[in-house]
């Protein structure tokens, strides 16, 4: 081994992180073989968890074997099908030449063979753990104290491997040998003063930052490890079992995560707040299959709440109601509920962070010597039911005549005094016809006070809105507004929407539907790119939704690939 004479190396991020990226190639590599050749496994092993130490704040796992169960493997065969229609040589049942390609590469770059040297000993899990999150550590190029470890079928063969990984790292790395516990442990340091650390430690191949950190695996091995800790154990235990990915967040990591979020300009000071306003004690996330398709799921356990932040919680526990008033033809749908309680939540996040009450209310005054009312004492105390953003099929109104496109928009939002809404509709009017000039007309309908604004430099109509007995709906065209309040089949009563909900549990309030489909045939002819993307698109829908328990919220995507 030679000792660098460079006394004085470049002081720049990319270029130490780069030597660090060296140092790992070859690991990187191995986990690409993991993910190709997870059916060569065998049985499942002790979760890497088992040997992460207690202390952890972020950890994640990747357990191969889930990528050829089932679900993955119809998924795979969906895939398959739609790179055939599109003349796409695919065929995941014969990886032989992707294999081949990989071995090359692999031994291009370590001179190790993965038959003859990986295989052997790999096992199906891979996980990475944070025992700190220190933001300002990556901004200097050095990296936090991570641990990966890869679990390991046969000891032997990965004792083995270890010195010939050395030895095909770089020959200018200087090695040191130490014991700890019975165990070997292999540091390694490279010209510039980095170093990692490599040992196996039990059924593990551990790979950190520091020898410490190895002597802290071996410990948490035989004694308190995070996986016996009872904040990853509830957020583990709230995800679905056949995960390809676990990740979890211990509570000072997330907020040591949304801390690091501060100096980001493009995030608002109070965008973070909102992150912060629920004390989560641990969050777990993870992504699956399942009979639909993929799933994300995501479970924070929180602490102890405020008056307002609970009686929120438990508001928008209840069942949404938008998609019996939608029409069918509805492709997007964002929807939520009580934006009065939200907003007394942004009130106290607002004096958390010591926001001036005065300039708030200076502002809410102007506005309303524009629009003739208090949004904030007149408007948003009114909004105690649902809010829905929506856009849909349509060949009415100023979004169709720009865009080309049968698309419409539509929002909706749900009052239990429709009186008070009206008056300020009314109100609006007003301030509305002297603003643009030309004030809003009165549209006839049976169930509703509906007026249009229209302009015939813009090639009629802009915008039409109105009141119901429940909600205040703003739409792209008033015909959108017939159809809202009409008897016709509702996005409810959808064959694809009643699939979407059907797959979540009944706990879950869906608050986001996206159906791909429908929104790919009404591009399809516009664009020969566009075309392309709809023949080898291979979702279907998309739904995310949202459940509440005791102390615990959770959110859920499932990306539909039939």
């Amino acid at each position: 081994m030679t000792e660098s004479t460079d006394s004085n190396p470049p002081n720049d991020t990319r270029v130490a992180l780069g030597r660090i990226t060296r140092l790992f190639v070859p690991i990187a590599l191995v986990m690409g073989v993991i993910s190709i050749l997870p059916r060569l496994f065998g049985a499942n092993l002790a979760p890497v968890a088992a040997s992460m130490p207690i202390e952890t704040v972020f950890y994640m796992e990747v357990d191969a074997l889930n990528l050829v169960n089932q679900d993955s493997l119809r998924i795979g065969e969906s895939l398959q099908e739609i790179f055939e229609e599109a003349d796409i040589e695919f065929n995941q049942e014969e990886p032989d030449q992707m294999l081949e390609e990989f071995e090359q590469q692999f031994f291009d770059e370590t001179g190790l063979s993965i038959q003859e040297d990986i295989l052997p000993w790999v096992g199906p899990n891979i996980g990475f753990a944070l025992l700190e999150f220190d933001p300002n550590a990556l901004a200097s190029a050095e990296l936090p104290p991570v641990i990966m470890g890869i679990s390991v079928r046969d000891v032997q063969a990965a004792d083995a491997f270890i010195p010939k990984m050395i030895d095909a790292l770089n020959e200018n790395i200087e090695v040191s040998i130490s014991d700890y516990e019975g165990v070997e442990i292999h540091s390694l340091t490279d010209k510039f003063g980095d170093t990692f650390v490599v040992a196996r430690t039990g059924q593990l191949l551990t790979i950190t930052t520091d020898e410490m950190l190895v002597h802290e695996v071996i410990d948490a091995q035989e004694g308190d490890s995070l996986a016996s800790s009872d904040l990853y154990k509830d957020a583990m235990a709230q995800l679905p079992e056949n995960r390809i990915v676990s990740m979890y967040f211990s509570g000072q990591g997330y907020e040591s995560l949304v801390s690091s979020l501060e100096d980001d300009p493009t995030l608002p000071d109070l965008q973070i707040e909102n992150l912060t306003q629920f004390l989560f004690e641990s969050v777990g996330s993870s992504i699956s299959t399942n009979s639909h398709g993929f799933q994300i799921d995501s479970k924070a356990i929180y602490g102890d709440v405020t008056d307002a932040q609970r009686a929120y919680l438990e508001a928008r526990a209840g069942e949404l109601g938008s998609a019996d008033l939608l029409p069918e033809e509805t492709m997007i749908l964002i929807s939520g509920q009580r934006l009065d309680l939200y907003w007394e939540l942004m009130e106290e996040n607002l004096d958390a962070m010591g926001f001036p009450a005065g300039d708030i209310e200076e502002s809410v005054e102007l506005l309303e010597a524009q629009i003739g009312f208090n949004i904030l004492e007149d408007l948003i105390p009114i909004l105690d039911g649902e809010y829905a953003i929506a856009m849909l099929e349509s060949g009415d109104g100023q979004i169709a005549a720009q865009s080309g496109f049968n698309l419409g928009a539509m929002l909706l939002l749900e009052t239990s005094e429709s009186d008070t809404m009206l008056s300020l509709v009314e109100s609006l009017n007003e301030t509305v016809g002297l603003l643009v000039g030309i004030p809003p007309q009165p549209i006839s309908h049976p169930e509703a006070a509906v007026y249009e604004i229209s302009s015939p430099f813009l090639g009629g109509q802009i915008v039409s809105y109105g009141v119901s007995d429940s909600h205040f709906m703003l739409a792209s065209s008033d015909n959108d507004i017939n159809v809202l309040l009409s008897d016709k089949p509702s996005l409810a009563e959808s064959e694809a929407y009643q699939t979407a909900v059907a797959a979540f549990p009944a706990d879950v309030i869906p608050g986001f539907y996206l159906n791909v489909d429908m929104m790919f045939e009404l591009l399809t002819g516009f664009d020969p790119i566009l075309d392309d993307a709809a023949t080898l698109n291979p979702v279907s829908m998309v739904m995310a939704g949202s459940s509440f328990s005791e102390n615990v919220i959770g959110t859920s995507v499932i990306i539909f690939i039939p």
